[in-house]
Formats: C-alpha cells, sequence, structure tokens
C-alpha cells in the first residue's frame, strides 16, 4: 500500500522507482496532452534496458482514481506519450524563436 501511496503525487513513483537502480529496465517519464488545451498527463513507461519508450509498458497510477493502469505503450488508445525530455527541449526551442521573433520585430518595427 505505501507504494501506491507515493503514487498518487506527481512523478514520485519514477523517483522511488528510481532508487531500485535496476539492471535490465530503464524509465522512462512521459507526457501526454503538452501541447494542447487538455490538460497535461505524465505518466511512467518501464522497458528493457535499451529499448525505447515506445517499446515499453505505460504505468499510469492516476487515470482511473488511484486503480493502476497499465497497458503496452503504442496500445494505450486514451494518450499518445511523448518523452517529457523531448517536451521540455521543444518548449525551450518555441520560447528562444519567439524572443527572437519579438526581438527582430523590435528591431524592425514589424508589428506581430
Amino acid at each position: 500500500m505505501a507504494s501506491f501511496e507515493l503514487m498518487d503525487q506527481h512523478s514520485l513513483q519514477f523517483y522511488w522507482l528510481a532508487e531500485e537502480k535496476f539492471e535490465t529496465l530503464d524509465l522512462h517519464r512521459a507526457l501526454a496532452n503538452a501541447d494542447s488545451l487538455r490538460l497535461e498527463h505524465s505518466t511512467l513507461i518501464i522497458s528493457h534496458a535499451g529499448d525505447t519508450y515506445a517499446q515499453g509498458i505505460v504505468l499510469d497510477p492516476w487515470r482511473f482514481g488511484g486503480a493502476l493502469f497499465w497497458s503496452q505503450t503504442t496500445n494505450d488508445a486514451r494518450y499518445i506519450w511523448r518523452l517529457e525530455s523531448d517536451v521540455f527541449k521543444a518548449r525551450r526551442v518555441a520560447e528562444r524563436f519567439s524572443k527572437l521573433s519579438a526581438q527582430v520585430s523590435e528591431k524592425e518595427n514589424i508589428p506581430l
């Protein structure tokens, strides 16, 4: 029961499992709805060491109010998962582009 209490809080299952230092498994943090108006959703995907997150299994303790959902990542009909690191990288690139666009617009006196 203690493990599910930890999973109730955002991303704690990743840190809890990361402490185990698995040699045959890789842990991937993933996000869905990261660039839409819908509520962003995060989860943990576990794969065989060396496999991609798409080859793993989604462990989603929030989907059904505390009852653990699990599925092969590619068979999850409800969400399209992206690695959290890829989402954050895309956000940084978009932010830089926006700042550069604003600077160019300001310098050239072009309204956005």
